[in-house]
């Protein structure tokens, strides 16, 4: 029999801790449901602090993995607040984990290396936002690596040109040289025009003279707009009036008007307005040329 304090004898004591196990029995398990509740919002909260700064990058982890999914999960549902929320949670975890950028960074590629798919581009963006420049030479390897799943490699090169534009441009320009094209190529193409470094002004004209996707094709015009250099008019001058797609001549034309060459732009505009096969091409030829004054 238990006794209390000064071995005086209590025969309800038992029956008293019992209830008393019970009790914080069914206020754990209460808690762990309100816990999963939270987690099925896409809020995490843990009772207790991290021990270490080991357990607090793997929970930072675990909380970026749950914030990702439900992002997804928002994206396929149109659920802006939930992908509010989950945007801020995420946030919150890559705080964390910049607090040792190097072990963040081993830890998010082994997760994306080991990830499904489908996964693998969030995580690489993971990684990017987590090590900025510093993740630069993986991305690269990734992007350049032909033995790598194609859109492994799109994604590698995605975040690659997020933080460090200039070393995305020679890898970039060997995905569009590729024999086998890589699935998107053209979001490559329209980030690296979004960068406004003029370097990417061969890589977009090459890309609008040789590469056999007219998508690529449509952006590098777009893009290289942007550049009011001679290449960059050049290349658009000689898509606007030799491209066999009618798209990437419209969209040649239009760039060239932004491109800062008036006198080139006339030439071009009157040229395709007289010859070209596409009515909707003439048009736009056609109220280039009434803009230009002529």
């Amino acid at each position: 029999m238990l006794a209390a304090c000064g071995g005086v004898a209590d025969p309800n004591l038992a029956d008293r801790v019992t209830q008393l196990e019970r009790r914080l029995d069914a206020e754990d398990a209460q808690q762990q449901r309100l816990l999963a509740t939270l987690r099925e919002h896409g809020i995490v909260f843990h009772p207790d602090p991290p021990k270490d700064a080991a357990e607090s990058m793997a929970r930072a982890l675990e909380d970026l993995e749950l914030a990702l999914a439900r992002l997804e999960s928002a994206k396929e549902t149109q659920d802006n607040a939930k992908g509010q929320s989950a945007m801020a949670a995420l946030e919150t975890a890559l705080q964390t984990l910049r607090q040792d950028p190097a072990a963040a960074m081993k830890a998010l590629m082994a997760k994306a290396e080991a990830a499904a798919p489908a996964q693998q581009a969030s995580l690489l963006e993971c990684y990017a936002r987590v090590g900025g420049a510093a993740a630069a030479p993986e991305l690269r390897a990734i992007a350049t690596a032909t033995q790598r799943p194609p859109g492994l490699r799109v994604a590698a090169a995605r975040s690659l040109i997020e933080v460090d534009a200039r070393t995305a441009i020679p890898a970039v320009a060997s995905l569009l040289q590729e024999a086998t094209p890589l699935p998107e190529l053209y979001l490559l193409v329209h980030m690296l025009a979004g960068t406004g470094v003029v370097e990417v002004v061969p890589v977009l004209a090459a890309a609008l003279q040789q590469n056999r996707d007219r998508s690529v094709r449509c952006h590098a015009a777009t893009g290289l707009g942007n550049f009011k250099t001679g290449a960059a008019v050049e290349a658009l001058a000689a898509a606007a009036m030799g491209d066999e797609y009618p798209a990437v001549r419209t969209n040649a034309l239009r760039a060239l008007a932004r491109a800062g060459a008036p006198e080139r732009l006339r030439e071009v505009a009157e040229h395709v307005r007289t010859n070209d096969p596409d009515s909707a091409v003439r048009a736009v030829a056609a109220e280039l040329v009434s803009k230009t004054g002529r």
